[in-house]
């Protein structure tokens, strides 16, 4: 199994918070059969790829339009270069998750760090 592939698993599972393979088989439309042999190792073909990378779109679409729905009414209390600079807080948190193969870093120093030094740009300007 390519490294790709495995981060590709490891993030769908991670998004589907640990799905069942009847689960991923509805959501992507592989077979039961065929989902067993890519979990156990065997590649994966690109059309399966691109149902696992459409699946992880939609999701994350959803979780996007469900933190509009949470933070809306605060956001909108910011100016445009506030709005701005939360974007790229978050945008700057998402690059540092793939770059640490999707698994969430929020415990480790170097992300806080991160976080903590873009908290302190918005605050200061």
């Amino acid at each position: 199994m390519t490294s790709l592939q495995e981060r590709v698993l490891q993030y769908y599972i991670q998004v589907h918070k640990n799905p069942t393979i009847k689960f991923m088989a509805a959501d992507t439309k592989i077979q039961i059969s065929r989902l067993f042999r890519i979990l156990n190792g065997h590649e994966m073909k690109i059309s399966e790829f691109e149902k696992f990378q459409e699946s992880i779109q939609k999701k994350a679409q959803l979780n996007h339009e469900d933190y509009k729905k949470q933070t809306g009414s605060s956001f909108d209390y910011l100016s445009a270069k506030g709005q701005n600079d939360i974007a790229k807080i978050v945008q700057r948190k998402a690059k540092l998750t793939a770059i640490h193969g999707g698994h969430h870093i929020n415990d480790t120093n170097a992300s806080q760090n991160v976080i903590l030094s873009e908290l302190r740009i918005v605050d200061h300007g």
